[in-house]
């Protein structure tokens, strides 16, 4: 893990930072992609991928006893931690700048790969932290794909699929990254106000409308709204029958096939997987069963589609399959590929959105990536101080 209309500040609360849609829009174009096997290979240190700054302040809270800890004190257990790391592993510190205080509160205050929540208790004067996610839950994360499939079903395929008109609503809360966010914020230390303020230049000279600066990158905006208006005007038309589950839309029988025509561009499900640091996983699940092909990435989080043999999660309840998504083949032509993953904005929700429209009994297909990885290993083999080299790379459809 981060492309659709900007939303309108709503009347009753301009304060609110919550966008106002009519339908879930297509999330941003971070593409998510299946893990592939990658090894880092480093002649003076074999420094692994997850060794950075955002995983050592990842890893000090959760091995916190509490469920939260002070900026602070995170800040000062991370470089705790990170020198016993690089003693241990003859590794080097991942915080090693003349300012390594200031580094991790900066990680903190961006959170670009989103592990953390930051709140502040009441009666505190400084800003906590708890982890977005609990690593390794299957129940929690079955739980959260359980509320999304039901959203998606009940808010979104009725206006898709033309069944009602639907109103100016959200459908799920903060999916993409198109978000309002406030033009000024207040932060809780001096340097966090300094990155803010270095941020929010690199925004001009562009003028805001209003006090909202819209984060945008869509490069289909006037194709979505042109879709979203023709579907509008036709919506008092004959009514389609709207789906209630995947199993209207999908079947799996050697792969995925479409059981009518899915429109273009519109949201087919989510990906499931429990979430997964790379080091546990690499620890973990690596090379067990299925699990290094199947597992998929969002930003530096796997998620992991495997129970602890390796093998494909089933419905706990009826045993059938539980995502249809597992069982979508691969091609290495793009052109072929019809359907896309995308890196939802809410933490570790990977979105499977339509490219173009998919006719009845068609198969789906999403465009694999090993051609281009393994293009990316042969170039960097010039390089092996930073080379990449794909193992285990998972078998695609052409």
């Amino acid at each position: 893990m981060p492309n659709s209309t900007p939303a309108t500040p709503p009347e009753e609360d301009e304060s609110s930072l919550k966008r106002t849609f009519c339908q879930m829009e297509r999330p941003n174009k971070v593409e998510a992609y299946k893990r592939k096997r990658l090894t880092r290979i480093n002649p003076a240190n074999q420094q692994p991928r997850w060794h950075n700054q955002s995983y050592m302040l990842f890893l000090a809270l959760r091995q916190h006893s509490g469920t939260s800890m002070a900026r602070t004190d995170l800040i000062k257990s991370a470089l705790t931690l990170d020198k016993k790391i690089s003693e241990e592993r003859s590794l080097p510190k991942v915080f090693r700048g003349k300012t390594p205080m200031n580094s991790a509160s900066a990680i903190l205050t961006n959170n670009s790969d989103r592990y953390f929540v930051a709140f502040k208790p009441e009666g505190s004067r400084s800003m906590h932290f708890k982890l977005s996610f609990e690593p390794g839950n299957f129940d929690s994360a079955f739980c959260e794909y359980k509320e999304w499939q039901n959203k998606l079903a009940h808010q979104d395929w009725p206006f898709y699929f033309q069944t009602l008109k639907r109103k100016n609503v959200m459908s799920i809360e903060n999916l993409v990254q198109d978000l309002q966010v406030e033009y000024k914020q207040e932060y809780p230390t001096e340097f966090d106000e300094f990155i803010a303020n270095r941020r929010r230049a690199r925004l001009q000279p562009q003028p805001t409308p209003n006090k909202y600066v819209y984060l945008d990158n869509s490069g289909e905006i006037e194709e979505h709204q042109q879709q979203k208006k023709d579907i509008e005007e036709n919506i008092e038309g004959e009514e389609v029958d709207s789906p209630k589950s995947w199993h209207e839309l999908i079947s799996i029988s050697d792969g995925l096939r479409a059981k009518r025509k899915l429109p273009k561009n519109i949201p087919l499900g989510f990906y499931f997987g429990v979430p997964m640091t790379e080091d546990e996983f690499d620890s973990l699940k690596d090379g067990i069963g299925k699990a290094s092909e199947m597992a998929v990435m969002y930003r530096k989080t796997v998620i992991d589609p495997t129970d602890s043999q390796g093998e494909i999660y089933v419905d706990p309840s009826s045993g059938e399959p539980l995502c249809p998504f597992h069982y979508i083949r691969e091609t290495s032509i793009r052109d072929k590929a019809n359907i896309t993953l995308y890196e939802g904005d809410i933490v570790n929700q990977i979105v499977c959105w339509t490219k173009r429209e998919i006719n009845e009994n068609e198969e789906l297909l999403v465009y694999s990536y090993t051609t281009e990885l393994n293009t990316y290993q042969n170039t960097q083999q010039e390089h092996p101080s930073t080379c990449l080299l794909e193992n285990n790379a998972t078998s695609t459809t052409t």
